[in-house]
């Protein structure tokens, strides 16, 4: 896994990150949760709880939402952290995340954009269906567009 050195001033506490979610064809994600996390020692991972006043789903406490433009901003408690951004759609089912960020040392630090396709949200097309080929062989067949 890649990780991303972020830089800034030794010593500033990161306390906040801000960043849009785009869909496949370049055009911004509305209503997507997302949720930062601090990356400890051995990669464990725990969530910055969000103290911005954004309603969010019980399942969802603690986390922000993307805009109608696809923008999201996530304040927290301050100090020296190691970031991953993770993305959800409202089952709580992952679709995106950032690579480690590491050393982040700005107040609020900018995320680059987040790409997530529209189909992992809104679920693959699929077709299913049985074929009888002669009485006592039905052959069962399944069809999707997910990309293997």
């Amino acid at each position: 896994m890649q990780r991303v050195l972020a830089g800034g001033s030794e010593g500033v506490a990161n306390s906040a990150v801000t960043g849009r979610v785009l869909d496949d064809a370049n055009q911004p994600f509305a209503g997507l949760v997302v949720g930062v996390y601090d990356v400890g020692l051995l990669d464990v991972e725990s969530l910055l709880i969000n103290r911005s006043p954004i309603p969010v789903t019980s399942i969802f406490s603690g986390y922000g939402v993307t805009d109608l433009s696809g923008n999201y901003a996530i304040s927290y408690e301050p100090g020296n952290h190691d970031l991953v951004v993770r993305v959800f759609d409202t089952t709580r089912r992952q679709v995106a995340r950032t690579n480690p960020i590491l050393r982040v040392t700005t107040p609020t630090y900018a995320v680059p954009a987040i790409t997530v396709p529209r189909a992992a949200v809104g679920g693959w097309t699929v077709t299913q269906g049985d074929t009888r080929i002669y009485t006592g062989c039905t052959v069962q067949w399944m069809v999707d567009n997910e990309v293997a």
